[in-house]
């Protein structure tokens, strides 16, 4: 169905329900969402003067049937492909936040800009916990994958305040976060220092997080795990572009010894800091068409103290010979005073790109689309020329007629023909907006003291120019605010498209914002876009997080002395606090002696039982949510999980087996490293038998690696030999002076 019947149909639609009396919210309009972004008031519909009309189907012609979405005058509503399947009646509902884009600039009856409005405030709310995380683990010593059911938002997603990442209950703050390019329901962390074996990860994904519906996770989820990281690194793929090869690995790779392709030797690159791709620069250079084999030796990840070593790698790949010369393949628009000119391959840098308007020149500079080196993309950035303009005074479009020369093609140095087209540039005449949903308050600081500031996000690239005296800062109580100083800075793509505003009028501590919700005005003319277009008034309102009120928070809390757990939790808490069922360590029950308040009801220590801690160090203490204070306030996230440390190994060492080395000699294996001294004492602990027949050890040596030698007479390694511990006084312990166990079985060696 067209875009003209689609037009009949809304209006249509429009005049049945101009008989609704009820008040609507959101507000009544047909929302062109989109790269179109605007809505049109019903009762505006029918006033629109030419140029509104005009604007109105230049609008409908480039927005899709579900982008669309109609608002009556009751506040119900449904998107245009909803209506053109069924009766308008029928099919209208309760909108939701998720059937809306974002924020919408209101169309003027001539077709120019009005506010902005965010009819997701006043829609129905998007459900809570439809997204759902179902994993968080380590990719490697860098990387931890956050696994979730559904594909993401991408902002939010990528913001790296939706997360909170600890490592041995220390907080790590420098990480970046993406979506996975090729399974958008995966976050990867990329930790800017690497974990190391044995180390305790705790992972807190934040609600914020959403889906692409942009619905949330019903709550705060952490996920913990103990990292261990065993296996050596593996090449993933190897590539030839022009005259170079890459190569990915599938971790981050600390050193390579060795690198041959056909049993030659290739330069070793810098791995310095540590990559997962390296690029063996020319290393392609003179290889015939057909199959090479690349090798590398003793590659090294960046696990510490040791790292794990893949002493030989080899791997195959195709070198294909390309004869054909390169050629553009189009020109296209990328902005006001930019377009963009693509390649049939990569190319070096042309050394001549010409744009003229009506056979004159204009300025012109060229850049690679990836922002440096070379590429197959490249933008032309065009500028007046003296009184040779690119736009006229009244012109929105420009015709130019470009040329390109002077390029070669890395992958065989052939010279492409020169190539001459036109492309049509329009003048954006769209006021800037805020995009509500990205604007936040943020730390500037990567580390020490904070600096927190709001950023406003807006819908395109600004100026650098700032009316400072145009902001209004409110606090929750609409009390206006000093600001320090208004900025545009760049977002996370380069682009100017962000106002950060600094405001120490609503800083409770130095560089810190206080919690609450502040609302951010912008008057008319406060900033500009690139095209000089000023924004039309707006605000925004931003929430600064705090501690939720009546949180407990552990994490500085817990004290381990003699393996006795003394947990002051600041404030006096239900009998539930004192029950050991409620506590677990290393995720299985806790065996206590005795648990008990101590000195008052927010102090509660737990005594270990003997036969508990297996070695020194920290481990996982899980608390259960029944564990509440009196007042009804709950422990955070953070603290239901936390690693504690001062642990003491009270396991006592066990006899595991026992093995006939040679014909005299008897190699005993325990559950851990013992400690003996070649003396009688020792050597009375163990009672060996040689087909049943005592034979008294004449030397003792080891508990290295959790291994003991007995030196005995000459025996027949053929008859049968068992070892016990039976004394009630043995003097083997291991480190911590745990002694040896009573073993009244005896174990056969092999």
């Amino acid at each position: 169905m067209n875009k003209k019947v689609a037009l009949s149909i809304l209006s249509a639609t429009v005049v049945a329900s101009m008989a609704s009396s009820a008040f609507a919210a959101p507000k009544s309009g047909v929302y062109l969402g989109g790269d179109v972004d605007r809505y049109y008031e019903l009762r505006d519909l029918f006033n629109l003067t030419d140029a509104g009309k005009t604007k109105f189907a230049a609008d409908m012609k480039v927005t899709s049937f579900d982008k669309l979405i109609y608002v009556d005058f009751d506040g119900k509503g449904a998107s245009l492909r909803e209506i053109m399947n069924g009766e308008f009646s029928k099919v209208k509902r309760d909108l939701k936040e998720t059937d809306f884009e974002g924020v919408y600039t209101k169309s003027n009856l001539d077709g120019s800009n009005g506010a902005t409005y965010d009819p997701r405030k006043d829609a129905v709310p998007g459900p809570a916990g439809e997204l759902k995380v179902d994993a968080v683990d380590a990719l490697n010593a860098k990387e931890i994958v956050v696994d979730f059911d559904d594909e993401l938002d991408t902002v939010t997603a990528e913001d790296e305040s939706n997360y909170e990442v600890k490592v041995n209950n220390s907080v790590v703050t420098a990480f970046t976060t993406t979506v996975d390019s090729t399974d958008k329901t995966k976050a990867v962390i990329a930790l800017t220092n690497p974990l190391k074996t044995g180390d305790y990860v705790s992972v807190t994904v934040k609600k914020t997080v959403l889906n692409k519906n942009l619905s949330g996770l019903e709550k705060d989820e952490t996920k913990t795990f103990s990292f261990v990281d065993t296996a050596a690194p593996v090449v993933k793929s190897v590539q030839v572009k022009g005259n170079d090869v890459v190569v990915s690995f599938d971790e981050y790779v600390g050193s390579i010894g060795l690198i041959t392709i056909d049993n030659k030797n290739v330069n070793v690159p810098s791995t310095t800091p540590a990559v997962k791709e390296i690029t063996l620069t020319g290393a392609a250079t003179g290889l015939t068409a057909g199959q090479h084999t690349i090798a590398f030796a003793n590659v090294k990840d960046i696990q510490a103290p040791t790292p794990n070593n893949a002493s030989y790698l080899t791997k195959t790949f195709e070198v294909t010979v390309d004869a054909a010369a390169p050629t553009v393949t189009k020109v296209e628009a990328a902005g006001e005073y930019r377009f963009k000119v693509v390649f049939d391959k990569e190319v070096s840098v042309p050394n001549a790109v010409s744009v003229k308007k009506n056979g004159y020149a204009l300025i012109s500079s060229l850049t690679p689309v990836d922002g440096a080196g070379t590429d197959d993309e490249y933008y032309v950035s065009v500028a007046d020329n003296g009184q040779v303009k690119v736009y006229g005074d009244t012109e929105t479009t420009t015709n130019l007629t470009v040329t390109v020369n002077g390029y070669k093609a890395l992958n065989n140095n052939m010279f492409g023909n020169e190539f001459t087209s036109t492309v049509t540039l329009s003048k954006d005449g769209a006021a800037p907006t805020i995009v509500n949903r990205f604007s936040k308050v943020v730390n500037k600081a990567a580390t020490g003291p904070a600096n927190e500031v709001f950023q406003v996000q807006f819908s395109e690239e600004l100026t650098t120019t700032v009316d400072a005296t145009k902001i209004v800062l409110k606090d929750k109580d609409g009390v206006k605010k000093s600001i320090t100083s208004a900025n545009v800075v760049a977002d996370a793509n380069g682009k100017n498209t962000i106002v950060e505003v600094d405001a120490n009028s609503v800083e409770t501590a130095a560089g810190v914002i206080d919690a609450g919700t502040y609302t951010i005005d912008f008057g008319a003319g406060a900033v500009k876009d690139l095209g000089q277009n000023p924004n039309a008034a707006a605000s925004v309102s931003i929430v600064k997080s705090g501690s939720a009120q009546g949180e407990i928070d552990l994490t500085s809390a817990i004290s381990v002395a003699n393996n006795v757990i003394t947990i002051n939790f600041g404030k006096d808490m239900a009998p539930a606090a004192a029950v050991a069922s409620n506590y677990k360590l290393n995720g299985q029950e806790i065996k206590a002696n005795a648990i008990y308040f101590d000195t008052n009801k927010q102090i509660v220590k737990i005594e270990l039982q003997d036969e508990t801690i297996a070695s020194n160090g920290g481990a996982l203490l899980s608390i259960a949510d029944s564990v509440v204070a009196v007042d009804g306030s709950k422990l955070n996230v953070a603290s239901k999980d936390i690693v504690v440390n001062g642990f003491t190994d009270n396991v006592d060492p066990t006899l595991v087996s026992a093995k006939k080395e040679s014909s005299t000699s008897l190699v005993l294996t325990f559950s851990e490293d013992v400690v003996v001294a070649n003396d009688a004492a020792h050597l009375d602990d163990f009672v060996v038998k040689v087909n049943g027949t005592v034979v008294a050890p004449t030397a003792i040596a080891g508990g290295t690696d959790k291994k003991v030698t007995l030196t005995l007479p000459e025996y027949n390694t053929t008859q049968t030999v068992t070892v016990a511990t039976y004394k009630s006084d043995l003097n083997t312990k291991d480190g911590q002076g745990n002694t040896l166990k009573v073993n009244t079985t005896p174990i056969t060696a092999n």
